[in-house]
């Protein structure tokens, strides 16, 4: 029950985390004049940072869903 809980919370720290990330990142778009005001090194980080998270958080439900499918088999 520890991991599972404590995976949880760790997954809802990084969703969290990238929600603050977005959030401050809208935020600075809106002061902005629009999207050709982007150069295209700060487009390209934003979607390697966004290609990250999103690999990372999948890593994240892979193992708990490893660690839940290894749970069952050993109850049963």
């Amino acid at each position: 029950m520890e991991l599972k809980e404590r995976s949880s919370k760790s997954l809802l720290a990084n969703v969290l985390d990238i929600d603050d990330d977005f959030s401050h990142s809208a935020n600075e778009d809106s002061t902005r004049q629009g999207p050709a005001s982007l150069s295209p090194c700060v487009s390209n980080h934003a979607c390697i940072s966004a290609d990250y998270a999103l690999a990372m958080i999948l890593k994240e439900i892979r193992f708990i869903t490893d660690q839940l499918r290894k749970e069952d088999d050993a109850t049963t």
